[in-house]
């Protein structure tokens, strides 16, 4: 089968980093595949170009990070492209849980999902209510956008979640302060790990201030070691543990990661294929903790994710729940597998 692929050119594109070491960025592990593969393709811009080169498109591939520009982007062109008959990757269905935890927490609450409560407020008001109607600490506080643990923080008393709230109505709070100024000191990333997150949000840490954000509550589930990560790339399920460091609840950004498939959760596995099926997701990595009960509950899922952490899985469960080993193919190879309907597409 023919196929004309434009690849989506953006400037947040950058190098991964994982385990101490770089490698190519997520769009040219792409790239690389479909050369490999003699398979036609080119970059493009979204300039006054772009439109007159999606008539010769049969597929459009994107990789686009939880910032702007790349959602408004997104967000423009995707309707217009899947109008157009253009297989998209990622397609509306998928993008639509790239980086809005807001959204996120709709989309668990509407479809019964089993995830900790989580409450939006919007203003100091609706601070001072949720304090009379449901205060209980401690509690998780986040913000709209952030990856590897970026914008989260433990508030342990109302009076710490007040100065949070009245900070960041006011404008007052930059990216990553959450974790240094308001409830429990976290322990800091390394240099690595503050260079590489800050390129991931798109500008330093102490840049301009967040303006217009919602403050986001979510309830602590204690006791809880190290999460599991369960990546989703068609049916397939590639799953690995993270530990939280000393001192610290989160697990997203720690890099401490265990890869052992029998110590791994088949409740977890197939909850998430289950909800990457239902709601047509091509791609997504769900994070899961534990409650008081060991029940599964979703903290988090997100389009994107670190190419290489799921490539070092040593195989993935299939539907069926069966253990696949493989040749720690890279997550993009799949992904094209299905995109392109080619079984035989080489690694």
């Amino acid at each position: 089968m023919s196929h004309n692929i434009a690849l989506l050119d953006l400037d947040s594109e950058m190098p991964e980093y994982f385990g101490g070491a770089s490698d190519v960025s997520f769009p040219a592990r792409f790239e690389n595949i479909l050369e490999r593969n003699g398979i036609e393709h080119r970059r493009v811009r979204y300039n006054r170009d772009f439109w007159p080169e999606m008539k010769q498109t049969s597929h459009f591939i994107a990789r686009p990070k939880g910032i702007e520009p790349d959602l408004m982007i997104m967000e423009a062109i995707l309707p217009q492209l899947e109008a157009m008959d253009i297989a998209c990757l990622p397609g509306r269905d998928t993008f639509r849980m790239t980086g809005d935890k807001l959204r996120l927490a709709a989309f668990f609450e509407a479809q019964k999902i089993a995830s900790p409560q989580t409450d939006a407020l919007f203003s100091e008001a609706d601070v001072e209510r949720w304090i009379v109607d449901w205060g209980v600490f401690p509690i998780v506080a986040k913000l709209r956008k952030g990856a590897g643990s970026i914008n989260v923080t433990l508030l342990n008393e109302e009076a710490e979640l007040r100065r949070l709230a009245r900070d960041l109505f006011a404008d007052r709070i930059r990216e990553g302060d959450l974790s240094k100024s308001y409830g429990k000191r976290m322990p800091e990333r390394g240099s690595l790990f503050r260079r590489t997150a800050r390129k991931i949000l798109g500008r330093e840490t102490r840049g301009v201030p967040i303006i217009g954000e919602c403050l986001l509550l979510q309830h602590f589930l204690p006791g809880n070691s190290h999460d599991l990560r369960v990546t989703t790339i068609g049916s397939r399920a590639f799953t690995f543990r993270r530990k939280t460091r000393q001192g610290d609840f989160r697990a997203s950004g720690s890099g401490m990661i265990e890869y052992n498939p029998s110590e791994m959760r088949m409740d977890c596995v197939q909850m998430a294929q289950d909800i990457s099926k239902r709601f047509n997701f091509q791609t997504m990595a769900y994070d899961f903790l534990f409650d008081e009960a060991g029940l599964p509950q979703i903290l988090e899922m997100n389009y994107t994710y670190v190419a290489k952490a799921v490539s070092m899985c040593p195989g993935f469960f299939d539907a069926g729940g069966n253990f696949v080993e493989h040749d720690n193919h890279s997550p993009q190879y799949y992904q094209l597998v299905d995109f392109l309907q080619d079984k035989n597409l080489r690694a």
